[in-house]
């Protein structure tokens, strides 16, 4: 096992067999899950080990570190890291296995370099004291069911471990809904996690988490609201197409009004500001009306204004526009 500056992570994770909360000699775990999103580079690694060092995990499973692995543990101050399962810990890893794959053939994506029999390592917790840590990342596809599925398989093998009485945490990107969110999801890879013996550790912290998300965001009028498997692709489009396209568009508008008439971005704020606001409280077929553009304190200068007495330039613009000389 790799010994680094390392680190953790946070999110969900199936757990089996744990320590008995009564027994004096019981250890706490703070267990995390964290895809970092190729690489940890679309943020930055500096930010995903901030995350990290917040969330201040004895334990973490990552997904998509990619090269970064070793980069991130240093980062966020974590001494142990297991390369083969992506594992991060403030105590020492040990492979189950002999430390290399010495299995003929391929092998699921999800247990790529492992054996069968090895897909877990141990950290030692305490002197004396092994959990068992998994950690997977199954393929990403509303086609995939099946995939994900043959994926999962052999980590139930988790299950019969937790039965024998061992300490048991499975950490993941599951790509998937779970079988306790979605009604007809009983083909979910987490229901065959469940039927293994592993239990939603999310799950049985929070039994109701819709209700514990509108506590957290009580002005959401709808707070949680599911998509079809078959939408999801739409609507991340639309999302980006909405957020993205109009960005670029704001973006030339700021600067063209800077370098061509002097206005700063300040003084520019309110008309996407307003634009939105038109657009939100605009019914269907209901015209979407253009803010006003008014002159500031003591500007006399001509000004270019769109249905200002209306509006009162309550959302005034302080933009001059001065008519070309003849």
């Amino acid at each position: 096992m790799t010994r680094r500056l390392a680190l953790a992570a946070l999110g969900l994770a199936w757990c089996g067999a744990s320590l008995a909360a009564g027994d004096p000699s019981a250890v706490t775990l703070r267990v995390m899950t964290f895809n970092v999103w190729y690489g940890g580079e679309q943020v930055s690694l500096a930010k995903v080990a901030e995350a990290i060092r917040a969330a201040d995990p004895d334990i973490v499973g990552l997904q998509e570190a990619d090269r970064n692995l070793e980069r991130v543990a240093e980062l966020a101050g974590m001494p142990y890291v297991d390369p083969r399962r992506r594992l991060l810990s403030r105590w020492p890893i040990f492979d189950s296995g002999s430390g290399e794959r010495t299995e003929s053939g391929a092998s699921p994506y999800s247990t790529t370099a492992l054996d069968m029999g090895s897909l877990h390592a141990w950290v030692m917790v305490r002197p004396g004291k092994v959990v068992a840590v998994s950690n997977v990342h199954l393929s990403n596809g509303a086609a995939l069911g099946d995939l994900r599925r043959g994926e999962t398989a052999p980590l139930t093998s988790l299950g019969r471990l937790a039965g024998d009485g061992t300490p048991v945490f499975l950490t993941g990107d599951f790509n998937t809904p779970s079988h306790l969110d979605r009604a007809g999801a009983g083909l979910a890879v987490t229901r065959m996690l469940a039927d293994a013996g592993l239990r939603d550790s999310y799950r049985e912290a929070h039994p109701d988490p819709v209700a514990e998300f509108r506590a957290l965001f009580p002005r959401l009028p709808n707070p949680c609201f599911p998509l079809k498997t078959g939408d999801k692709a739409y609507y991340h489009a639309l999302c980006a197409l909405a957020g993205g396209f109009t960005a670029v568009l704001w973006r030339d508008f700021f600067t063209a009004m800077a370098t061509r008439f002097g206005a700063p971005r300040e003084a520019l704020a309110a008309y996407p500001r307003r634009i939105i606001e038109n657009v939100i409280a605009s019914s269907d077929g209901a015209p979407i009306s253009s803010p006003a553009v008014c002159p500031g304190p003591g500007m006399s200068a001509p000004t270019y204004t769109s249905d200002a007495t209306r509006s009162g330039c309550r959302y005034a613009v302080s933009v001059i526009v001065t008519p070309p000389s003849e």
